[in-house]
């Protein structure tokens, strides 16, 4: 069992000693929470693979490849069947008030469904039967065809085009799954809070009923309030399939350097990602909605757009989901996409008077609806999730090198072979990036401070039941709410060095009541970096098999600290104060104010848009290696 305890230091309303350990020992206990144990799933997978491939000379200028890898990824599964999984077409309305309700569970129910922690009554009443997967049902045989071609256009070996698209089949990482084994029944966590009753006063009152001797005796069976469940699709059978193409030019220009431009496409289908399975509708937490009239009786909210009483909380909104009493039901399937598109430029030099060169640019762009195996999309319209993704990095540039340096020796010092042991043979070697910066946003909004009639806070009126989400503005707590650009942020910012702000954040402001926000941003960008790596190093002879090497090393040899993102070092989101009139009816009537927390010195905490930071150091390595 795993549980926490939390003493009364901190809150309001409450008997406290004034010292956590006081308060537990005198019983004056604030929360309490505990947990079941806590799996540890033996997850395993199967992969196999074979392929096909050959190669056919059709020209003596023309060469093509072409082959197929066949894939059969069966889907991860827990060796003991220990997973369980919600199934909607096992949950029956008239149960809703059941942890047992639509969960199917697998063979490795029988491990714990004796366990002390399950009430009696609850231990047959499970749908058993889910495969070992979770519900993820076995895939076809994936067929990835390859092709390619290499043609030399003159038949001169100097100008060569080359082409080249395949197919990739690719496992989810175990992440995707692990949480199958952490559902109920096998793990499940529950809270008491006795905030507002008579349970956080001393012990030695009603031992029975307050203090620890009350937490004894809850049942955290009988009130389970929002359970929360992770959902796998039991009709997904895909995996991640990547769709891959490039052209290439190569060209000879002579002075033994090749130039290289090439167009590289990828395509990502059947991504894996989360989406909210069957969220709260649009609206249905408004006033405007006639199924709350009941709840709406306060003057001015039948039929406007205000959001119904106790809003933002979760036992309210669980009112409003069908399948009750699980909370927002995270389904995982593979239903996202992703696409790349770059231009790719190297230039190679090889050996000429001692010096070698590889260097290369590459300007992209990398659009999708996450970034991450876990990201969520708005579950309303997905289209509004898409945009450039945060690692995407426009521009790019690098070149390394390796210089035989002159056998100072040989030329200053002929015949002394001390002095060309010493001095000849040096070599120099080095890496240098360059890079724009990753992409910034201003999705997420900060703190917002409700006033009415000038009055911050106050406890009558609008302001006691404000609130600044999704729920407030668009009826659910399923979509979220962004803040609306009102011009591109880096205009009107005056960025000098660290301590001034890289982007204005008076180009953002709150939407109105039931508005969407700028979800499809524009690009702009964080500060870039450059780095430069430097090595020196020679190579002693002490005889036929033996050898000396030695090494000096210098990372980030110029010493150029790097400029931390804005996100990183200030506040992230703009702060707003929302003003609604005095006489106001409805929140639709207020409108926001300029964002609070900015200030152009990024002085007094104001720092949303700001550059507090640098990082980065010169690094210097030297090293000695003895070969034999």
């Amino acid at each position: 069992m795993n549980g926490s305890i939390w003493s009364n230091v901190g809150w309001s309303g409450v008997t406290t000693t004034g010292n956590v350990f006081g308060d537990l020992l005198d019983q004056q206990v604030y929360q309490w929470s505990q947990s079941t144990n806590d799996p540890d799933g033996m997850w395993r997978f199967w992969n196999y693979e074979w392929y096909a491939q050959d190669s056919w000379k059709a020209t003596r200028k023309l060469t093509v490849n072409y082959g197929a890898r066949f894939t059969y990824f069966p889907p991860w599964f827990e060796a003991r069947g220990e997973v369980s999984n919600f199934n909607p077409a096992i949950w029956t309305q008239t149960n809703d008030t059941s942890i047992n309700d639509g969960v199917q569970v697998g063979s490795g129910y029988h491990l714990i469904e004796n366990a002390g922690y399950i009430p009696a009554a609850l231990r047959t009443q499970f749908t058993g039967g889910l495969p070992k997967s979770g519900g993820f049902p076995g895939p076809p045989i994936v067929i990835e065809p390859r092709i390619g071609f290499a043609w030399d256009i003159f038949g001169t070996g100097k100008t060569v085009l080359r082409a080249g698209a395949g197919q990739y089949e690719e496992r989810d990482q175990g992440n995707t799954i692990f949480g199958g084994a952490q559902n109920p029944p096998f793990d499940f966590s529950t809270s008491v809070a006795s905030y507002g009753q008579s349970w956080y006063n001393p012990a030695s009152a009603t031992p029975a009923t307050t203090g620890f001797g009350y937490y004894a005796t809850v049942d955290p069976y009988s009130g389970v309030g929002v359970t929360s469940f992770t959902m796998f699709d039991t009709h997904d059978h895909h995996g991640a399939e990547n769709y891959s193409w490039n052209f290439t030019l190569d060209q000879d220009i002579g002075w033994k350097t090749i130039l290289e431009a090439a167009y590289v496409g990828t395509v990502g289908r059947h991504l894996y990602i989360e989406n909210i399975f069957s969220p709260i509708p649009l609206g249905a937490m408004l006033c405007t909605n006639p199924a709350n009239s009941t709840v709406c009786t306060t003057a001015g909210d039948p039929g406007t757009t205000n959001p119904v009483p106790g809003a933002s909380g979760s036992g309210v909104q669980e009112g409003y989901r069908h399948y009750q009493p699980f909370g927002a039901l995270d389904l995982l399937h593979h239903v996202s996409t992703s696409n790349y598109n770059g231009l790719q430029v190297l230039a190679r030099r090889n050996v000429t008077h001692g010096l070698t060169i590889l260097s290369s640019y590459t300007w992209s762009k990398t659009m999708g609806y996450s970034g991450g195996y876990n990201g969520t999309v708005d579950p309303f319209n997905s289209k509004l999730s898409y945009g450039l993704m945060s690692y995407s990095l426009p521009q790019l540039f690098n070149i390394s090198y390796i210089y035989q340096l002159p056998n100072a020796g040989s030329k200053y010092f002929s015949g002394n072979k001390v002095a060309g042991g010493i001095l000849n043979g040096w070599q120099l070697s080095g890496i240098t990036n360059v890079q724009s910066g990753g992409p910034q946003s201003f999705n997420g909004l900060g703190t917002i401070t409700c006033y009415q009639g000038g009055a911050k806070n106050p406890s009558t009126g609008l302001c006691p039941n404000f609130n600044a989400s999704g729920v407030g503005w668009y009826g659910t707590p399923d979509r979220s709410l962004y803040g609306q650009l009102l011009f591109n942020p880096q205009k009107g910012a005056n960025f000098t060095g660290v301590g001034s702000q890289w982007f204005n954040p008076n180009a953002v402001t709150m939407p109105a009541v039931g508005s969407l926000g700028t979800t499809e941003q524009p690009q702009f960008l964080g500060p870039g970096s450059n780095n430069f790596d430097l090595t020196l190093f020679k190579s002693f002879k002490l005889g036929e098999q033996r050898r000396l090497e030695f090494r000096a090393a210098a990372f980030d040899v110029f010493n150029r600290a790097q400029l931390d993102s804005p996100s990183y070092d200030g506040t992230p989101s703009p702060y707003f104060n929302f003003n609604i009139p005095a006489a106001a009816t409805t929140y639709s009537q207020g409108a926001a104010s300029a964002a609070t927390n900015t200030s152009t010195t990024c002085t007094g905490g104001n720092t949303v848009g700001c550059i507090l930071a640098k990082h980065g150091h010169r690094e210097m390595e030297w090293a000695l290696k003895f070969y034999f």
